[in-house]
């Protein structure tokens, strides 16, 4: 290595030495970007995703508390719109399934677990799971909100 190095200028050695640590502060700096767009990109994902699970779960509360399982399966059919929405369903607080889409058309797309407002990245998938409240002053008691069922999605990260 000294022999390498050795024959050289000193201002040539001066100018190895400055581009070697240029690089390496440059690709110290584009890891940080890569790592910084990375986790802005799943926090974006989240939002994005638990904001429509809010919106559905809005939208079939009248039609979990009067049992109307066609017009939930109607409003989770909406959900075709959205290519990377693999699963929906909807879920009693017993676990019973209420109502459930699936882009593929497979059964149990969904998980069983989670009652309360998550999200999560698993295998792949972007699940999000928001409870659905009935909130009416007259079944309101001291501030609590009976939970009538869970709405879950999962979205597929993977193309």
């Amino acid at each position: 290595m000294m022999r390498l190095f050795g024959n050289l200028s000193i201002s040539l050695k001066l100018r190895l030495i400055i581009i070697a640590t240029s690089s390496i502060a440059l690709l110290l700096a584009c890891a940080a970007f890569v790592a910084y767009d990375q986790v802005a990109t799943r926090r974006w994902l989240a939002s994005d995703l638990t904001s429509q699970t809010r919106m559905v779960a809005n939208s079939v509360t009248a039609a979990i508390a009067f049992n109307d399982r066609r017009s939930a399966g109607d409003i989770l059919s909406s959900l075709h719109v959205d290519q990377e929405i693999a699963h929906a369903c909807i879920r009693r607080p017993n676990g019973e399934r209420f109502a459930e889409y699936s882009r593929s058309g497979e059964q149990n797309g969904c998980p069983t677990e989670g009652q309360a407002s998550e999200t999560q990245f698993l295998n792949g998938d972007l699940i999000a799971i928001e409870p659905v409240v009935l909130v009416n002053s007259r079944f309101t008691v001291a501030s609590t909100t009976p939970i009538i069922g869970t709405r879950t999605l999962k979205s597929k990260l993977t193309v």
